[in-house]
C-alpha cells in the first residue's frame, strides 16, 4: 500500500483520535519503505499466546489464530476478539458464510482472512482498540501507547512519535 494511501485511510477514520497518531503506529509497527507499508504482514507472538490466548480455552486452530499479529496496526488476534471484530464479523456475515457463533473456528478463521489485505478495516478496528488503551490511560499519549504495545519496550513512544514526525511528508 502506498504510504499516500495510508495516510487518506487513516484521515478517514479518525474523527476521534489524532490521525498523525495512528499513521506513527502503522510505520512503527508495519514493515515500510519510503512508499511503500505492508499491508499483509502477520507476526507469531508466542509468549502472548501462553499468556492470554491459552487460558481461554479454545481450539487449537482458534488460539493459534488469535496469537498472530496482523496488518498495519499489527493487532492482535486476541485483542480483535476482544474488541468485538469477531462478532461484527459474524453479524454481517452468518447467513452469507454459514457461521455458527462469534468465536467459532470458521468465524475467527474467516474473519482473519477478511481482515487481512483490508486497510479500512486493519484501521477502523485499531482505532477502536486504541481508543480503550487511552481511555484506560485517562488520555495520556504515552500510557496508551505503551498499553497498545503491552508494555514490552519503553521506547515505544518515543518511535511511535519519532514516525509520527513522517505524517506531514505524505
Amino acid at each position: 500500500m502506498k504510504l499516500t494511501d495510508l495516510k487518506k485511510t487513516v484521515e478517514k477514520y479518525s474523527n476521534l483520535i489524532s490521525p498523525d497518531i495512528i499513521f506513527g503506529i502503522c510505520l512503527t509497527e508495519s514493515p515500510h519503505t519510503e512508499q511503500d507499508i505492508d499491508i499483509n504482514a502477520i507476526r507469531y507472538e508466542p509468549r502472548f499466546r501462553e499468556t492470554y490466548v491459552v487460558p481461554l480455552g479454545l481450539p487449537l486452530s482458534s488460539e493459534i489464530l488469535l496469537s498472530f499479529s496482523y496488518g498495519l496496526m499489527q493487532m492482535m488476534g486476541e485483542s480483535l476478539l476482544e474488541v468485538g471484530y469477531f462478532y461484527d464479523f459474524f453479524n454481517h456475515n452468518k447467513d452469507l458464510l454459514n457461521l455458527d457463533k462469534p468465536s467459532g473456528e470458521v468465524t475467527i478463521a474467516k474473519g482473519i482472512n477478511h481482515y487481512i489485505g483490508n486497510a479500512d478495516i486493519q484501521i477502523q478496528w485499531g482505532i477502536k482498540w486504541f481508543l480503550r488503551k487511552l481511555h484506560k490511560a485517562e488520555n495520556d499519549i504515552d500510557r496508551a501507547l505503551l498499553l497498545y504495545n503491552g508494555g514490552g519496550n519503553p521506547n515505544y513512544p518515543l518511535v511511535v512519535k519519532s514516525n509520527m514526525k513522517l505524517y506531514g511528508r505524505y
